[in-house]
């Protein structure tokens, strides 16, 4: 899908990659500006490898854009189901990210209504998968939860969004 999309922007790669590798752009030859790892760190186990190759993939004004489920608290059948490792505080996450060289430019929690299912289906139920239609469900209640200021995020949400940058913001 992302191939396709991006077809011809010539500002945009997508490859297939090891993610404890260091990715250099099969274009240039050359660090990239951007990394975006959505869903993914989760599932490594040795995840402060895996930032310290994409710090080393980034030039030296690059930034990392990082979207990885919050709060260890709601850990349950569901993560396990879907291959998750862990879930992350925002220290823990914050630290990892300084240890390998990250500054940290903004880390803020996203998706509050969320964690109430993704806890309800996990930790109560003890579900290992979501059903397609609650998904779909929840899906359709996005563009009206985002109109409520209290639920576009602070410090509880289902993931946390972070941009990191490898030089001082």
């Amino acid at each position: 899908f992302l191939k396709s999309r991006f077809d011809g922007n010539e500002r945009v790669v997508v490859a297939q990659h090891d993610i404890h590798d260091v990715f250099v752009c099969p274009r240039s030859n050359q660090p990239v500006d951007t990394v975006v790892c959505i869903n993914v760190l989760e599932h490594i186990q040795d995840d402060e490898k895996a930032l310290a190759a994409m710090g080393a993939s980034l030039d030296e004004h690059g930034h990392l854009l990082l979207l990885v489920p919050a709060h260890p608290w709601p850990y349950g059948s569901v993560d396990e189901g879907v291959g998750h490792c862990r879930r992350h505080t925002k220290n823990e996450l914050i630290h990892k990210l300084s240890r390998v060289g990250f500054q940290i430019v903004r880390c803020s929690a996203f998706n509050p209504v969320g964690i109430v299912g993704w806890w309800w289906q996990g930790k109560v139920l003890k579900r290992r998968s979501l059903e397609s239609w609650q998904t779909r469900l929840f899906d359709q209640m996005v563009p009206w939860l985002k109109r409520i200021p209290f639920l576009r995020g602070g410090w509880i949400g289902l993931s946390w969004i972070v941009v990191a940058s490898k030089t001082k913001a």
